[in-house]
């Protein structure tokens, strides 16, 4: 009972016990040493919002491999609209699965469990103006050696981090989807849950952690949680050990490779050994890992 899994930038691939392969959003570049042409399939993609690592690599994608992309109804009208189709690639309502939270769709190889999320830099009553989180100005000292200025706003220190994947190609993705309308994180957002044909259950939650989801993510027995690890990383670490997963990886991209994220990591493992027996898997970008009864790189 195994996958085996990889991060490429803002998407994680994983190879089903089928042999069919799982894209957990879509960006691949931002320094990761695999591209678009390195790829061998794509059969099915989940998109957890519109941001630029969620949409951002549909278009090459579903033209290579024909892929069926799951996501929102919000999303779905943006893909297959004209405009998309002149700034990307067409993408035809075949290929396209609407779903919105509470639904599951089965293959013969995969059965998708769609969870409700929020992204974390749509919290409620954050604004431009809030204060940064402890765990924010930890990393901008971890970046510049200096503390952040003491009445800072957490957009304006935001701005000051630096950013290893803003390359000139995917700032130039991002400039497409501003002219599709796919820049605003305004639609629906979702996590997933993924059950292999061998049982293996796999919790991609790229949005939260929220307080609503502390029963949904405990619920979900998983065995291989997928993170994002942003925000405090108590918190992060506290939400991780509520899945009970054998094995937890962060799914935060090409970022891994910073000295920023690394120290978040590290962070976050020794938070996590203290309420959890799961194995943590800070996976190199672009390196395939072996996950299920045992946990290897390949």
């Amino acid at each position: 009972m195994s996958i085996k899994l990889r991060g490429l930038d803002g998407a994680t691939e994983i190879v089903l016990p089928s042999g069919k392969v799982l894209f957990c959003n879509s960006q691949i570049g931002g320094g990761c040493s695999v591209n678009y042409d390195d790829l061998t399939r794509g059969d099915y993609i989940t998109v957890c919002h519109d941001g630029r690592a969620c949409v951002g690599g549909i278009a090459p994608l579903v033209q290579r491999f024909n892929s069926v992309v799951i996501c929102s109804q919000y999303i779905a009208d943006h893909l297959t609209s004209p405009v998309f189709a002149e700034q990307f690639y067409p993408v035809d309502e075949c290929n396209v699965i609407r779903v919105t939270a509470g639904n599951t769709i089965v293959f013969d190889d995969l059965k998708v469990e769609v969870k409700k999320a929020e992204h974390t830099n749509r919290h409620p009553g954050a604004t431009k103006a809030t204060k940064p989180s402890e765990a924010s100005r930890r990393t901008y000292k971890i970046a510049t050696g200096k503390e952040a200025p003491p009445d800072i706003s957490r957009d304006e220190l935001d701005k000051l981090l630096p950013h290893p994947w803003r390359t000139p190609e995917i700032t130039k993705t991002l400039e497409k989807l501003k002219a599709v309308g796919l820049d605003s994180e305004t639609g629906e957002h979702l996590n997933f849950v993924f059950e292999t044909s061998e049982h293996l259950r796999i919790y991609y939650c790229w949005a939260g952690p929220f307080e609503f989801m502390r029963h949904e993510i405990a619920e979900a027995r998983c065995n291989v949680l997928l993170m994002s690890m942003g925000g405090d990383t108590d918190r992060a670490a506290e939400f991780a050990a509520l899945s009970g997963a054998e094995v937890i990886i962060p799914c935060s991209g090409v970022m891994q490779e910073s000295k920023i994220q690394q120290e978040r990591h590290r962070m976050i493992a020794e938070a996590l050994a203290a309420r959890s027996k799961a194995q943590f898997l800070d996976p190199v970008p672009g390196k395939w890992y072996e996950i299920g009864v045992k946990t290897s790189a390949i």
